[in-house]
């Protein structure tokens, strides 16, 4: 199923949506290619909007998606900081 496809005149195409196609987002607040802003047959993410999410939640998630897009990988263990854009994790501290 194509929730949506790209075209010449979109740059980042990032719908928003609260179904759970399959099941795969159960678990999941959003996803997106890695490093594939740039390339016109991938440049898509997808964030999952609950009624359980708070605005500031999905706002970061679509950071968190956008940084993948751009090819960041997510924090390691040894990042001083905590709860930075790119953390591993459901609910990384605000």
């Amino acid at each position: 199923m194509i929730l949506f496809e790209p075209s010449r005149d979109s740059d980042f195409p990032f719908p928003l949506g609260s179904a759970d196609e399959g099941g795969q987002m159960s678990t999941m607040r959003g996803k997106a290619s890695k490093e594939k802003m740039c390339t016109f047959s991938s440049c898509v993410g997808f964030t999952r909007d609950a009624p359980s999410m708070y605005p500031k939640d999905t706002a970061r998630t679509i950071a968190h998606e956008l940084g993948h897009s751009l090819g960041l990988r997510h924090d390691t263990e040894e990042c001083e900081c905590q709860g930075c854009v790119m953390a591993t994790g459901v609910d990384p501290p605000a």
